[in-house]
C-alpha cells in the first residue's frame, strides 16, 4: 500500500513538472499590447513628460524573460507574465521600467553586486511611483488605471534617496550573509532582508553591466539627449520629475585638469599639452594630460576624498589614481583626508607619489559634506587649493557653513565621478568637473 501511494505521488509530481506552459493566444497578446499603447496615450495627457518618453522607447514582447526588464535601449516583457496582472498593474510595470531608463540604473552599477543593485533600483523606482506618480495620475485622471503589483520591492517611506544609498543599506544589513556566501556573492542567497523585512527578489535583472563601454556610452548619450529635449519641450508642466532625473539631464563633463591649471603659480595659459593626452594609466583607461614642464608648482593641496558607502571600489581607485597623477606631474604636497559623515584617516604632507596610492580609508558610512567645513573650522585650516573628490551624493550645505563655502568656492574644484550626480548644490561649492 505504501509503495502504491509512493508511485501515485511520483506520477502526480511528474505530471506537474512536465505539464506544458500555458500558451498565449494572439488575442491575449494583442490585449496586452493595446493596453500598454493606451496607457502611453493616456500619459501624454496626464503626465506628458513620461508620455513623451514612453512614445520614444520601444516596448517589445519577449517570452524568453520571466517578467519585464530594460537595458536602457528598450523595454521587454513576457506576455504570460503581463496577462497575470491587472491592467493597472501592467501600467505600473511599464512606468517602472521607464524610470529605470531615465535614472540610468543600467549604467550606474559599476562593480557593485548585481542582485543587490537591482533590489536597490527597484526600491527607488517604486518609491518614486508610489509617492509621486500614482497620486498625480489618480488625482488628475479617473479613467487611467495604475495599481501596484502584489509583489515587489516596496518601502513605506521614500524621501528621494539615491539608489547608491539604498544599495549600501541593503548591503550592510545582509553583510553577514554575503560574507558566508563567499566569492559567489549574492547568487547563493535565497532571502535578503531590508528594514527588518524579507525582500522579494527581482525575477529579471535589468541588464546593467552586460554591454561593452562603447555601447553603454552611446546609449547614455541618447538618453541624456532625450531627457534634455523632453525637459525643454515639457518643462515643469510635464508632471512630477525627480531631481535625480533633472541632474542627469543637466550634468556636464568638463576637463578638470584644465580647471586645476588655473591654480598654478606663475604658469602661462597654455592648453597645448592637452591635445596629446596620455590615455593609458595604471590598469584603467583615463584621459590625463601629457605634461612636459617640470617647473609647474601647485604648492600644498588639500584633497578631501569621499569614502562613503555610495562610492564603489572602482570609483575610489579612480580618485586615488588622479591624485597620483597630479603628484607625479606637478611639484606639490598633498594633505589627503577621507570623509563620510566625519573627516577621518588624514594623511599629512604626502609628497611621494607612490605613497599617495597607499593612502586608503578605514571607515565608510553615510555622507555629509558639511563635515569637511566643520573639520576646517576645528583645525583652523587655511587652504589655498582644495579638491573634493566625490560621487555627488552628499546632501545640502547647512546654513552654518554657507559663508565658509562661499569664501572657498574660488579655491575649490569638485570632481564628480563618472557615474556620479552633479546639481545646483554642487555648483555652489566650487567649479564642477568630472573624471
Amino acid at each position: 500500500m505504501a509503495e502504491s501511494l509512493k508511485n501515485q505521488i511520483q506520477k502526480v509530481f511528474l505530471n506537474i513538472i512536465s505539464k506544458p506552459e500555458k500558451t498565449v493566444s494572439d488575442t491575449e497578446r494583442e490585449t496586452v499590447r493595446q493596453g500598454l499603447q493606451r496607457f502611453k496615450m493616456q500619459m501624454m495627457r496626464v503626465l506628458p513628460f513620461y508620455g513623451d518618453i514612453m512614445m520614444r522607447v520601444a516596448v517589445i514582447e519577449d517570452p524568453s524573460i520571466e517578467t519585464a526588464q530594460t537595458d536602457g535601449r528598450s523595454i521587454r516583457y513576457n506576455p504570460q507574465f503581463m496577462l497575470g496582472l491587472t491592467e493597472g498593474q501592467r501600467n505600473y510595470v511599464l512606468l517602472h521600467e521607464v524610470l529605470h531608463i531615465l535614472l540610468m540604473h543600467w549604467k550606474r552599477r559599476a562593480d557593485r553586486d548585481p542582485v543587490i543593485w537591482n533590489i536597490a533600483c527597484d526600491y527607488v523606482v517604486n518609491g518614486i511611483i508610489d509617492r509621486h506618480l500614482c497620486p498625480s495620475v489618480r488625482s488628475s485622471a479617473k479613467d487611467v488605471s495604475i495599481e501596484r503589483p502584489a509583489q515587489g520591492c516596496f518601502v513605506r517611506w521614500y524621501s528621494g534617496e539615491a539608489v547608491e544609498e539604498f544599495y549600501q543599506k541593503i548591503y550592510n544589513e545582509n553583510r553577514k550573509k554575503l560574507k558566508n556566501a563567499g566569492m559567489s556573492g549574492s547568487s547563493k542567497i535565497t532571502v535578503f532582508t531590508f528594514d527588518g523585512k524579507e525582500v522579494h527578489l527581482p525575477k529579471d535583472l535589468n541588464t546593467a553591466g552586460q554591454m561593452d563601454k562603447e555601447e553603454e556610452d552611446l546609449i547614455e548619450g541618447a538618453v541624456r539627449e532625450l531627457l534634455k529635449e523632453t525637459l525643454k519641450r515639457r518643462g515643469s508642466g510635464g508632471g512630477y520629475i525627480p531631481e535625480q532625473i533633472i541632474r542627469l539631464a543637466e550634468s556636464r563633463k568638463l576637463p578638470w585638469h584644465i580647471l586645476l591649471s588655473d591654480f598654478l603659480e606663475d604658469r602661462e595659459h597654455d592648453e597645448s599639452s592637452y591635445l596629446t593626452p596620455e590615455r593609458k594609466y595604471l590598469h584603467m583607461d583615463l584621459i590625463v594630460p601629457g605634461l612636459s614642464r617640470k617647473n609647474d608648482r601647485l604648492g600644498e593641496i588639500w584633497a578631501f576624498v569621499d569614502s562613503s558607502g555610495s562610492v564603489a571600489e572602482n570609483e575610489m581607485d579612480q580618485f586615488m589614481t588622479q591624485l597620483y597623477r597630479i603628484a607625479k606631474d606637478f611639484n606639490c604636497v598633498f594633505n589627503i583626508a577621507f570623509w563620510d559623515t566625519a573627516v577621518s584617516d588624514v594623511f599629512w604632507k604626502v609628497s611621494d607619489k607612490n605613497r599617495v596610492l597607499e593612502c586608503r580609508p578605514r571607515h565608510s558610512g553615510g555622507t555629509d559634506i558639511n563635515c569637511i567645513y566643520e573639520y576646517m573650522e576645528r583645525q583652523r585650516l587655511t587652504i589655498d587649493v582644495m579638491l573634493i573628490l566625490t560621487d555627488g551624493y552628499f546632501g545640502n550645505v547647512r546654513d552654518r557653513y554657507k559663508d565658509r563655502v562661499g569664501k572657498m568656492k574660488k579655491k575649490t574644484i569638485l570632481v564628480i565621478s563618472e557615474k556620479g550626480m552633479a546639481n545646483s548644490e554642487t555648483e555652489k561649492i566650487g567649479k564642477v568637473a568630472r573624471l
